[in-house]
């Protein structure tokens, strides 16, 4: 009989930085997002960027940053996270949550 080999799974990724810009607009701002962040993981197929709970972006293995332009309604908050995946498993950074004042 086969002996099954432990599946690795990566470490999650981690926020290195990330800042924010608001350019005000009618009824709310336009948000800038750029985020960064570190690769703890071997392998992955790729990052995928969600905001609100949503894919906005799939990003090839290795990535470590993107931008994202979105609008905010006025005393909305906006959140993100960055998750690698394979096939196998999915890892997700902590969730970061901003709005524009």
């Amino acid at each position: 009989t086969g002996t099954a080999l432990p599946l690795s799974i990566p470490d999650t990724p981690v926020w290195s930085v990330y800042e924010y810009t608001c350019e005000l607009a009618s009824g709310g701002a336009t948000m800038t997002m750029n985020m960064a962040w570190t690769d703890h993981s071997n392998g992955e197929d790729g990052y995928k960027i969600y905001r609100d709970g949503k894919v906005i972006a799939t990003l090839p293995p290795n990535s470590t940053s993107y931008a994202d332009v979105a609008f905010v309604a006025a005393g909305k908050t906006l959140s993100y996270s960055v998750e690698a995946f394979t096939a196998d498993w999915q890892v997700s950074a902590s969730t970061i949550t901003h709005g524009c004042q």
